[in-house]
């Protein structure tokens, strides 16, 4: 087949016609098509990373919020096992306490029996925290930059003319999604609030 005996030579154009009958052309994308596939990958891949990126921020909130609240527990615990006053303020060195209300700059916790909120030499500072380092911004409202509790366990340094402080966290783009708030009252009361709760906003 498509071979000429007589002349020695095969015969291309009988082949070619003969595998252009057979051949199943499938139809391609049109440009429209294609870029619409696009589009669509595109408003998914970004609704997944912003999915994803909240998801990090709450999560690295909740646990900046819990360590706050375990040491507000452990700082009121101290003041009555020593029977002395323990201050917990706003600290960037870790050894002395900052004017700033940011506690996202760091913390520390430490005995302090004259209640000046200020460390002196040989004061025994009982916790540091460190500035956190996702961005957060975690302030306290009534320019609350430190908070001492005597031997009863009572926030003696706010009572009695501030009933409650709240602190807030929020990550670097701030959304009720990734906001949370510790409530402290005069009397020792620890607790959480989420946007809309209290004064969480």
């Amino acid at each position: 087949m498509g071979c000429d005996r007589r002349q020695g030579h095969i015969d291309v154009s009988r082949i070619h016609n003969s595998i252009k009958d057979t051949v199943f052309f499938a139809p391609g994308f049109t440009l429209l098509e294609l870029v619409t596939t696009v589009a669509i990958v595109g408003i998914v891949s970004a609704m997944a990373i912003s999915l994803y990126q909240t998801s990090v921020a709450k999560n690295r909130i909740g646990t900046e919020i819990n360590t706050f609240m375990t040491d507000l527990t452990f700082a009121a615990a101290e003041a009555v096992r020593t029977g002395q006053d323990v201050t917990l303020c706003v600290s960037v060195n870790g050894t002395s306490c900052s004017t700033s209300t940011l506690w996202s700059q760091g913390w520390i916790i430490f005995d302090d029996p004259t209640g000046s909120q200020q460390t002196v030499t040989g004061t025994v500072i009982r916790r540091r925290q460190p500035a956190f380092s996702g961005g957060d911004s975690f302030t306290a409202d009534n320019a609350i930059a430190a908070v001492t509790w005597n031997r009863g366990g009572y926030v003696s340094s706010i009572a009695p003319t501030i009933a409650q402080v709240t602190f807030t966290d929020h990550a670097s783009t701030v959304s009720t999604a990734t906001t949370l708030c510790v409530a402290l009252g005069f009397l020792g009361q620890v607790t959480s609030e989420n946007p809309g709760q209290g004064n969480c906003q």
